[in-house]
């Protein structure tokens, strides 16, 4: 029996991304977290 898994193809969400980047990073992050990282960027949230 052969399991096939749908794969998500749509880009992320900013939120999902920087909730990947904290995980990779080897921590996870809060809601509260995520939504201040957000507000500062991609960028300025990836240099700190």
């Amino acid at each position: 029996m052969s399991v096939n898994p749908v794969i998500d193809e749509r880009p992320l969400s900013l939120l999902e991304l920087m909730g990947h980047v904290y995980r990779r990073a080897g921590f996870g992050a809060t809601r509260d977290e995520l939504e201040a990282a957000l507000a500062q960027g991609y960028e300025a949230t990836v240099e700190a």
